[in-house]
């Protein structure tokens, strides 16, 4: 069955004020031991830091909770892997199913493309 994700979903940028939402969907994803070799997930600042500030997107509810979030980090600091990002999408464990993350992948990779990135990796465990 090819359902399409919920029409009152909306994807938007992430702001810092997300983040108590985006953090406990990261402890979610962290808990299925699935998701990451983090054990925990990091504080804002931490996440702030390492994630490229034009790429980060949120998936809110119609009752305005978040059910998902995506982002990129540089792989490198040299210039010639200045278009290459990895990325991370993460789903609510209420969310799940939903195609939440149908949402978020392509909205995240027309942001990306129009900031000059040029590829986008993944691990899939």
């Amino acid at each position: 069955m090819n359902q399409s994700p919920a029409p009152d979903v909306i994807v938007r940028p992430l702001r810092e004020p997300d983040w108590p939402e985006v953090q406990r969907i990261y402890g979610e994803g962290i808990a299925t031991g699935q998701a990451t070799f983090e054990v925990e997930a990091p504080d804002w600042h931490h996440f702030d830091a390492s994630r490229l500030t034009s790429h980060r997107l949120v998936a809110e509810g119609p009752d305005g909770g978040i059910l998902g979030w995506a982002a990129v980090s540089a792989v490198s600091g040299r210039p010639a892997y200045s278009g290459v990002v990895e990325h991370s999408i993460y789903v609510s464990e209420s969310a799940r199913g939903q195609r939440i993350g149908t949402l978020l992948l392509p909205a995240l990779a027309d942001s990306t493309e129009s900031g000059g990135i040029w590829t986008i990796q993944a691990s899939i465990s």
